[in-house]
C-alpha cells in the first residue's frame, strides 16, 4: 500500500506543479492532454488504493476480530486522534475528493480542480504516513517498556559492527584510523 500510494500520488504531485508553473511564468511547457492523462493515471491508482485500504480495514476489523485487536482498535479510537486522520484525513480528503477530481469529466477538464486533487492527495498520504507512524508508536499510559539485555545487546551489536566495517572492510577511500585518533576509549 505504501509503494502504490506512493504511485498514485506522485504523478498527480508532478501534474500540479506544471500546472502551477504554467500559471506563474505564462507559459505551456507540458501538453494539457499529456497532464489529463496523468490526472486519469492517478485517479485510478487511487481507486486500487482504495480497494486495497477497504480490505484492510475489513481484514483487521471483521475478519481478524480477536479481543486483543478489539481493545487495541478501541484504545487507539479513545486516545489518539486515528479515527479523524483515517476517515477525514485518509478516507475523505486523500481519497474520495481526488478520484472524483481526477476522474470525473466535469471536474478533470479544469487544472483547478485537478491541482485541487493533487493537492488533497498529498494531504491524504500526510494523514496516511502520520497514522501509520502514531498507531505504530503508540504505547498506552498504564504500560512501561523496558528494554531487555537481548534488544540492548542487539542495539550494541549493529552498532559496533557498522563502526567495525569501515575499519576492516575499507569502505571509504580517505580512511582515518579512528582506533589511534582517540587512544583513550581504545583498551590495549
Amino acid at each position: 500500500m505504501f509503494i502504490l500510494s506512493a504511485v498514485a500520488v506522485g504523478p498527480a504531485l508532478t501534474m500540479a506543479v506544471a500546472y502551477v508553473t504554467e500559471w506563474i511564468t505564462g507559459k505551456q511547457r507540458v501538453d494539457h492532454k499529456i497532464l489529463l492523462t496523468i490526472a486519469r493515471f492517478s485517479g485510478f491508482a487511487l481507486l486500487a488504493y482504495a480497494y486495497i485500504k477497504v480490505w484492510d480495514l475489513a481484514a483487521v476489523t471483521y475478519y481478524g476480530k480477536t479481543p486483543a485487536v478489539s481493545e487495541a482498535l478501541n484504545m487507539l479510537y479513545r486516545q489518539t486522534a486515528y479515527n479523524f486522520g483515517f476517515w477525514f484525513g485518509e478516507i475523505i480528503v486523500g481519497l474520495v475528493i481526488p478520484i472524483i477530481f481526477f476522474l470525473v469529466p466535469r471536474f478533470n477538464r479544469n487544472p483547478k480542480y485537478l491541482v485541487l486533487g493533487a493537492l488533497c492527495a498529498v494531504i491524504g498520504v500526510i494523514f496516511n504516513r502520520w497514522d501509520i507512524t502514531v498507531t505504530g508508536l503508540y504505547v498506552p499510559c498504564h504500560t512501561r517498556r523496558v528494554p531487555n539485555t537481548n534488544s540492548s545487546r542487539n542495539v550494541f551489536s549493529g552498532i559496533s559492527r557498522m563502526g567495525s566495517s569501515d575499519r576492516y572492510l575499507g569502505l571509504c577511500i580517505d580512511h582515518v584510523d579512528t582506533w589511534n585518533a582517540i587512544p583513550s576509549l581504545v583498551w590495549r
